[in-house]
């Protein structure tokens, strides 16, 4: 269905169930059964991606093999690999300020090479949500959006204490 939305023949499989480390490495192992001869795993909260850098990634995966786009939470935005590499999804505290951190280390560990590329972020909280508006014009449909989130405050500000 995914697919259809999107109007893509670009093959698309359901996640499944586990932590966000279970569902990467699910995916990347299936895209590599499949034939991939890379992947890029792009979050879906980052509203400002740098198309332009992001069409570099494949050629930066001649040279190593993983490329990260790190945000300025402690995460990532993206995360690329030419090869099914499991261990840099085990082990991770998801959701934390040590994503990207615990994530190279465990690639050094295991002896695979990292490109970190520009910094970025990802919407998490109000704060990204008025810095995303800053960053978008402001007459796409996203800030248009933002806005009026933004301004019925009283719902965000009840989502956040809860």
């Amino acid at each position: 269905e995914f697919a259809a939305l999107l109007e893509t023949s670009v093959p698309t499989w359901p996640q499944g169930q586990g932590d966000l480390g279970e569902r990467l490495e699910r995916a990347s192992k299936r895209a590599f059964e499949n034939g991939a001869r890379g992947v890029i795993f792009l979050g879906a909260d980052s509203p400002t991606l740098d198309w332009d850098a992001l069409s570099l990634v494949p050629e930066t995966l001649t040279r190593v093999d993983v490329s990260i786009g790190p945000c300025t939470d402690g995460g990532y935005y993206y995360l690329a690999a030419r090869r099914h590499i499991p261990e840099i999804f085990c082990n991770i505290t998801w959701g934390t300020s040590e994503v990207l951190k615990q994530t190279c280390s465990i690639a050094e560990q295991h002896d695979v090479t990292v490109h970190v590329g520009e910094m970025g972020y990802d919407i998490d909280r109000v704060e990204d949500l008025r810095a995303a508006l800053g960053d978008l014009e402001s007459d796409s449909h996203l800030a248009i959006t933002i806005r009026e989130v933004l301004a019925n405050g009283n719902i965000v500000s009840q989502r956040e204490s809860t």
